[in-house]
């Protein structure tokens, strides 16, 4: 099978638009690094809550790695990162404790305070 990445995203919007979390992620991914259609952070970003939100540890973990470089929004979303990641580490998967670590250590005492009072909400 030939290799085609706009063949691609278009079978990965179908699914993503039907709800199915990992056509999400993929999507995003291809959004996030212009794989196949036009280079788009933001949708990226976008695609990625969606599936966070449903509990994807994997889409959480990318939520994180977008907010922190500030490429979605323009300016890097330091609680925002460290929450999706924190996210990630308390779904049950050890491999993203170190990403939610990393995220974390830089906080200001108030940021921490924030990701504190976010984390409690759920």
């Amino acid at each position: 099978v030939t290799r085609n990445p706009g063949e691609a995203a278009r079978w990965f919007l179908i699914a993503a638009q039907a709800g199915l979390p990992a056509a999400q992620v993929n999507l995003g991914e291809l959004n996030e690094n212009g794989v196949g259609i036009p280079r788009n952070p933001a949708e990226a970003a976008r695609l990625y809550q969606v599936a966070a939100r449903s509990g994807h540890a994997g889409a959480q973990a990318r939520m994180a790695r977008l907010l922190a470089s500030g490429q979605a929004t323009g300016a890097p979303d330091p609680v925002g990162a460290a929450f999706w990641a924190a996210r990630a580490a308390s779904a049950e998967n050890e491999r993203y404790q170190p990403l939610a670590d990393e995220l974390r250590k830089p906080l200001t005492v108030d940021q921490r305070g924030e990701l504190a009072r976010r984390l409690d909400d759920l």
